[in-house]
């Protein structure tokens, strides 16, 4: 992160890049969002109950957040795509923090016709490809890390410069 903050610094000394060496959690978030006004958040967490915790204390805060659909299993660059949270297909880690977001959050419910709510997703619909055995499964169900749907390289970058142009 030090080194990424850096480099952004020489390409442009007047960027302000705060690194924050921490998880975003619900202990964390006051001190991480409260820290200084924020043009922008760029959202990449994977669990949902913090990814909701982000959305809903940036926009308790009015900050913009672009948040980053699930990348699991995603293996065709080209698809990816920006749309509002609500319109998002296709995503089931947008589908599970949709449904926290109404239920926990108090967010409005309704389909992909009704009123947006502002929230920038950077996703792709196609459905995530598992290339391994399906016997990895550890007891309980519970992929392990060896045998999950793993991340391929040029869709997280495409989804990365994706983000980074919705950021801008």
């Amino acid at each position: 992160a030090d080194v990424l903050a850096e480099r952004v610094r020489e390409i442009n000394p007047d960027c302000e890049v705060d690194v924050v060496q921490d998880f975003f959690v619900k202990e964390t978030e006051s001190m991480i969002l409260d820290r200084r006004r924020f043009d922008v958040v760029v959202d990449a967490i994977d669990g949902v109950a913090n990814k909701c915790q982000l959305i809903n204390g940036c926009r308790e805060r009015q900050i913009p957040v672009v948040v980053s659909g699930g990348l699991g299993g995603k293996v065709d660059p080209t698809l990816f795509r920006e749309d509002d949270m609500t319109r998002v297909e296709g995503d089931g880690l947008i589908r599970r923090v949709r449904n926290t977001l109404r239920q926990r959050y108090g967010y409005p419910a309704g389909n992909r016709k009704k009123k947006k709510w502002g929230i920038p997703v950077v996703f792709s619909p196609e459905p995530p490809q598992f290339y391994g055995p399906t016997s990895s499964q550890a007891p309980g169900g519970k992929k392990t890390c060896d045998r999950s749907y793993g991340t391929f390289c040029p869709a997280a970058g495409a989804q990365g410069f994706a983000l980074a142009a919705a950021a801008m």
